[in-house]
């Protein structure tokens, strides 16, 4: 099963539907089918579901509405009694397919009728989608918190399985740990796999839209079963006043037809993208955090303000950096409220604010001058914005704006975060879009969101009546993206569930990082501030590589490709003058390796017009960036380690990239870091021979049980390393690649199928190898003649190794545009320099006489 992306499906003509209903007894009421799934609702109005050979997928499938706040961590979630009950069918269409919905109507005592929703797609993709209405026909107004469309449902398929494995789909922060047993509870998602005879099975429940509530999906044991409960939720709760009937928009999935876990992952991301319509943007450029690089995360020396930060936008434009990709630089206008008697430059957003809190300064003295002045040096230009911590001046010019339009406690503590704006007020949204189209006029680009939690108003208070406080949230983020565009780039910082005061006392929220903004937002950041890499900042994201660069882009923060100051010193310096403190290439590489691979942006806390030649040419190594709904596999999720050790990436049939990883890590005493005097984590932990590991990829096998890079056993392979530019050999698929990496050593190795005839197996100008520089690659037999074109940028000589594969003579070279030389021959493989003045394409051949 594969989902393409932005492909709306045609109307069906009514010849062509392969869904099939069928009127069963009067006590089973309707089955469903589209000849890969089957629904039945039972005597007892359970429902049941079965796979195309009647065989029992799902069993005794319950339903609840929740009209009071409930608990949902409670064993026992059911509200909802029902006395009368009906099913009908309808037909749909939507983003993915068409289909037939089988509808089940259910009314209890008071007269509230509650409409469960179960669809299935004429393509025979093995999904239900679930979704539910409500029409309050009683007398008095409700509130719904909630609803499960399936509530203790039994996953018969898996009973007597061994082996079970759950993966919650967890979002910003929030691990999601590759779990034994049948227990797994959390937001957004939850995959479930076990062996079954001789068989492996996957199933995947989750949210696959969002509009009012967030998605609850728990997993526990019943006896030898596992059971599935699948609950959209909200604090505050939805208003359907009597009379009045609400449809939500808010749906989940299932997948029901799975043996490789990996595959059904991606199945359940590749649906929720295609069913949302979206369209990431990607970072396809480093980011520089104007806040970051001012601090010990970077250098120490004033750095956010606009003035500062297009000095800067202009040294790296002179360094030449910009031939391989523009620079994001972020101004970061993060006043708190604790400086100034609570007045912060965050509701007014405005120049007159931003210059008297230091972020604008002369001759960038207005945000139009500042996005100017990035863009003529060929970067562009990001900004900062916290969710909802208004300044207090900011208040009391719009008491009505506010939830629950009160201002009352504004003096007694107006350090302390406890006013805040309402995002459903009509004022408010009026103004708040104008600002969004004010920067989008002055050039913004992208913007940061950060501290989401204070957007996230669980008690209500809202001047939208039917608002929940899933809504408002999104209403946030949804303002903004309809103010800046759909190229802006919108990141929102999903992290803590509090904020403190300066006193370091906390307000809690009860947020949870969610999947809530999907369709909205680009990017999630998924670790607290930091400059450095540890293996669990990279292991969380690989854990979820199914949704990262499909629903969202994932990072961990910025990281430095510099020492940073944390490392070595609390001094200030006493002038801006800027010397970092190079890294040893194999640190610099590791970060540069795993942020490619893993993460879903590059934000550097080093300033680049800093970085030595060395560095922003293996920084230059990076761009483009992995720009497509398709992240690298972690195929050793599933061996028992803390964090995955090999990602694969097929490029094509044939063509894998491969990234090992040393995952070795350990805290450090006082007296190493007192020890450690200009070095870092790494260099530390480079001294520790205990770390050095040696990891083995098979070539082929099951990837499931073996984390093989999923090749295949009767071929063979070249190997070639790209840091060290090195020909591993050629492998036999049934071999495995083994790599000896000290601790938070990575490398990245192009892995392609052996041809009968000479092909690229490398190329030095990205670390892909060749995807996306080399193109029209072809093979004249007649001509014994290889030949393709390749995208040259000025003055960077790109060199292409090709592997001879038995022509022993020496070839001859023809390229239109560029110098080239042929150099380093051996027996197996040879190399070709080009060169040009001139970024361009030049069309090359290479003749084996």
């Amino acid at each position: 099963m594969k989902f393409h992306h932005l492909h709306p499906p045609a109307r069906l003509p009514a010849l062509l539907l392969s869904t099939t209903i069928s009127l069963l007894s009067a006590a089973r009421a309707i089955e469903l089918s589209n000849n890969t799934i089957t629904l039945e609702v039972a005597e007892d109005g359970s429902l049941n579901i079965y796979d195309k050979d009647k065989k029992a997928i799902i069993s005794g499938a319950q339903r609840a509405v929740y009209f009071q706040p409930v608990d949902f961590q409670l064993e026992n979630l059911s509200q909802w009694k029902a006395n009368k009950r009906q099913q009908r069918t309808e037909r749909f269409h939507d983003q993915v397919g068409a289909g037939n919905t089988l509808i089940i109507t259910e009314q209890n005592k008071d007269g509230v009728i509650a409409e469960f929703s179960y669809k299935l797609y004429d393509s025979a993709e093995p999904i239900v989608a679930m979704g539910f209405s409500i029409n309050n026909a009683s007398q008095s107004d409700l509130r719904c918190y909630g609803a499960a469309t399936m509530l203790s449902g039994k996953l018969t398929i898996l009973e007597n399985g061994t082996g079970f494995r759950t993966l919650l789909g967890s979002s910003g922060n929030t691990l999601n740990n590759v779990t034994e047993g049948m227990a797994s509870q959390g937001l957004n998602s939850s995959m479930i796999t076990s062996k079954v005879g001789d068989q492996q099975i996957s199933l995947v429940a989750g949210g696959s839209k969002y509009k009012d509530f967030l998605r609850h999906i728990k997993i526990s044991q019943a006896g030898n079963i596992p059971q599935l409960d699948i609950i959209a939720r909200d604090p505050f709760g939805r208003l359907i006043t009597a009379g009045q009937s609400y449809a939500s928009e808010d749906q989940s999935i299932i997948t029901l037809d799975g043996n490789n876990p990996f595959e059904v992952l991606e199945n359940y991301a590749n649906y929720t993208a295609q069913l949302n319509q979206i369209q990431l943007n990607y970072y396809n450029f480093p980011t520089l955090c104007g806040w970051a690089m001012g601090n010990r995360l970077g250098h120490n020396v004033p750095f956010n303000r606009s003035d500062y930060l297009v000095e800067e936008a202009k040294l790296i434009d002179a360094t030449g950096f910009t031939r391989f990709a523009p620079v994001a630089i972020r101004l970061e206008p993060d006043t708190y409220a604790w400086r100034d008697n609570g007045h912060t430059s965050q509701g007014w957003w405005d120049d007159k604010h931003m210059l008297k809190y230091d972020r604008l300064a002369a001759p960038y003295e207005t945000f139009e001058k500042f996005c100017q002045g990035i863009t003529d040096a060929n970067c562009i230009p990001f900004t900062y914005h916290q969710v909802n911590i208004p300044s207090r001046d900011f208040v009391r010019s719009h008491p009505n704006w506010v939830i629950n339009k009160d201002i009352s406690k504004i003096d007694a503590s107006y350090k302390r975060y406890n006013i805040f704006m309402d995002f459903t007020n009509k004022e408010w949204q009026d103004y708040y879009l104008k600002v969004w189209q004010r920067w989008q006029g002055n050039g913004l680009k992208g913007i940061k969101f950060d501290y989401p939690q204070s957007g996230w108003m669980k008690d209500g208070g809202f001047e939208d009546p039917i608002a929940t406080t899933s809504s408002a949230y999104r209403e946030n983020f949804q303002i903004s993206r309809t103010g800046l565009g759909s190229d802006a780039f919108i990141h929102e910082r999903s992290l803590e569930h509090w904020l403190w005061d300066k006193k370091g006392e906390y307000i809690e929220f009860e947020y949870m990082p969610s999947d809530l903004t999907l369709g909205i937002v680009d990017l999630q950041r998924t670790a607290k501030d930091n400059s450095h890499l540890e293996p669990n900042m990279m292991g969380l994201i690989g854990k979820r590589w199914y949704k990262n660069r499909v629903l969202y882009n994932y990072y961990p923060d910025c990281k430095a490709l510099h020492i940073p100051p944390k490392f070595f010193t609390n001094e200030k310096p006493s002038t801006r003058e800027i010397k970092p403190v190079p890294m040893q290439p194999a640190a610099r590489q590791n970060i540069l390796t795993q942020m490619y691979f893993i993460s879903g942006r590059l934000e550097l806390s080093s300033a680049i017009s800093t970085l030595d030649n060395e560095t922003r040419h293996d920084l230059s190594r990076v761009f483009p960036v992995l720009n497509s709904a398709k992240s690298p596999r972690p195929v050793d999720l599933f061996l028992d380690k803390e964090n995955p050790q090999i990602y694969s990436y097929e490029v094509e049939p044939g063509w894998n990239q491969v990234m090992f990883i040393n995952t070795y890590h350990r805290g450090l005493t006082d007296e190493e870091i007192n020890s450690l005097k200009g070095e870092d984590l790494f260099y530390a932990l480079n001294r520790d021979p205990a770390g050095v590991q040696t990891i083995k990829a098979p070539l082929s096998g099951d990837q499931f049980s073996t984390g093989s890079l999923g090749l295949t056993a009767e071929k063979s392979y070249h190997v070639y390393d790209f840091w060290a530019d090195k020909y591993l050999g050629t492998f036999a698929g049934s071999d495995s690649i083994e790599l000896s990496l000290k601790p938070q050593e990575s490398c990245m190795v192009s892995v392609r199928e052996v041809q009968p005839q000479p092909q690229i197996i490398s190329s030095d100008r990205h670390i892909m190898q060749g995807m996306f520089e080399l193109t029209d690659i072809s093979w004249n037999t007649e001509k014994s003649t290889l030949s393709g074109k390749l995208e040259i940028i000025s003055n960077d000589p790109a060199t292409v190794t090709v592997a001879k594969n038995g022509y022993l003579k020496t070839p001859t070279i023809d390229c239109d545009g560029a110098a080239y030389k042929i150099h380093s021959e051996t027996s197996d493989y040879f190399k070709v320099t080009f060169d040009s003045a001139e970024s361009k394409q030049v069309s090359w051949s290479i003749q084996f006489n």
